[in-house]
């Protein structure tokens, strides 16, 4: 990795940690994760500090939407980066999903499933939104039957 990158990925966990803290969302759990994290990135440990990065993204990415928008914030002020780039990765993820009609592991499930929430709460009147909505339950659907319980 660069430094350039493992400042975004540190500076990322920091503005998690400030936001869980600001808001009352369990900080002392945040606070040991990000102690971790940040060990990990001293050793250069990066399959681990990656790993984290995965999970806070699917955490970030199942947060109900006014917490996710406050996150975001919180992370284009520590980083820089606009929030826009975290929902262009989000909403990429979703089109490929879209695009191909089938999900392939747990987390582009659980983004489905968050996605089926924001749109259902937020866009109930908007056609295009629940026609969305209505394409990514078929597909949710069909992964959640296709383990077989023995």
């Amino acid at each position: 990795m660069t430094k350039k990158i493992d400042d975004f990925y540190l500076k990322r966990y920091y503005a998690f940690y400030r936001w869980a803290k600001d808001y009352n969302r369990s900080p002392e759990y945040v606070l040991e994760d990000l102690n971790v994290v940040k060990a990990a990135y001293e050793r250069g440990d990066w399959k681990y500090v990656n790993a984290y990065d995965k999970d806070l993204t699917g955490f970030i990415n199942e947060a109900p939407i006014v917490d996710r928008r406050n996150i975001y914030k919180y992370i284009e002020k520590e980083t820089g980066i606009k929030a826009d780039f975290e929902e262009g990765k989000r909403k990429k993820t979703l089109d490929a999903i879209l695009k191909r009609g089938k999900i392939n592991n747990d987390d582009e499930y659980y983004l489905v499933h968050g996605e089926i929430d924001i749109l259902c709460s937020e866009y109930y009147e908007d056609p295009e939104a629940m026609k969305r909505a209505q394409q990514l339950d078929k597909i949710m659907l069909k992964y959640s039957t296709s383990f077989s319980i023995e």
